[in-house]
C-alpha cells in the first residue's frame, strides 16, 4: 500500500501472497483508518477545489460526491491535495473541508458548477476560468477516478473515504518515497495506542 505507485486491490494481493481476500481487505481497512489520523498540512497560495459525482450502485438515484482540494505550486504543478467523500454536499460539509485543509489567506478557485463563494466565509473564492488551471484540475480528477474505479473497481460508499485517505497519503509524499514506509508504520502504531487507550 505504501511503496507501490498505484497500490493493489485486495484480490490481487490475496492472489500474490496466497492469503484470503477478506483477510487482506480487513487488514487494509485497519491501515486506512490509521491514515485518517494523520496530521493535515494547510494548502496555501493558489488552491483549486473541484468535485465529481459517483452513483451508489445499490441505490441508483443516490448521488455521492467527492470534493478535492489541490495546491498549485509556483512552477504550475500540483503540490499537496486532499479529498472528501460525502453523500451530497451541504454548507456544513464544504465549510468544514475548507477549514480543515485550506488556509484562509489562500486564493481559491472553484468550478463554475460549484459556486462555493455563495456560502463559504473567510475565503477569497473565484471561478476557475484559466485553461491551464482547468486542465490541471481535470487531469488530477481523472487520475483519481482511474485509481478508485480502475484498480479497486467496486467500493461501497462507507469505505470510499478510507481509499481517499490512502491515495492522498501516498500522493502527498510522492517526492519523499524513501520515508513513506516508516511514516506508514508509525501512524499504524499510534492509531493502535490511541484505540487501546479508549
Amino acid at each position: 500500500m505504501c511503496i507501490s505507485e498505484k497500490s493493489m486491490s485486495s484480490s490481487k494481493l490475496a492472489e500474490k501472497y496466497g492469503i484470503r481476500q477478506k483477510t487482506i481487505w480487513e487488514f487494509k481497512r485497519k491501515i486506512q483508518l490509521a491514515l485518517n489520523s494523520q496530521d493535515h498540512i494547510f494548502l496555501r497560495g493558489t488552491v483549486l477545489v473541484d468535485d465529481f459525482c459517483i452513483m451508489e450502485q445499490n441505490i441508483g438515484q443516490s448521488k455521492n460526491i467527492i470534493l478535492v482540494a489541490m495546491e498549485i505550486l509556483g512552477n504550475g504543478e500540483i503540490g499537496k491535495a486532499y479529498g472528501l467523500f460525502q453523500d451530497g454536499l451541504s454548507y456544513e460539509h464544504v465549510q468544514r473541508f475548507f477549514e480543515q485543509h485550506i488556509s484562509t489567506d489562500t486564493k481559491v478557485y472553484v468550478s463554475k458548477e460549484r459556486n462555493c463563494g455563495q456560502y463559504i466565509t473567510n475565503y477569497h473564492i473565484e471561478p476557475i476560468e484559466d485553461s491551464l488551471l482547468l486542465t490541471q484540475s481535470s487531469t488530477h480528477i481523472t487520475n483519481l477516478k482511474n485509481w478508485l474505479f480502475g484498480v479497486h473497481r467496486h467500493i461501497l460508499p462507507e469505505y470510499v473515504q478510507g481509499y481517499l485517505d490512502e491515495y492522498y497519503f501516498r500522493f502527498n509524499r510522492r517526492d519523499n518515497k524513501e520515508k513513506v514506509f516508516d511514516e506508514f508504520m508509525g501512524l499504524m502504531m499510534l492509531h493502535q495506542t490511541n484505540r487501546n487507550s479508549r
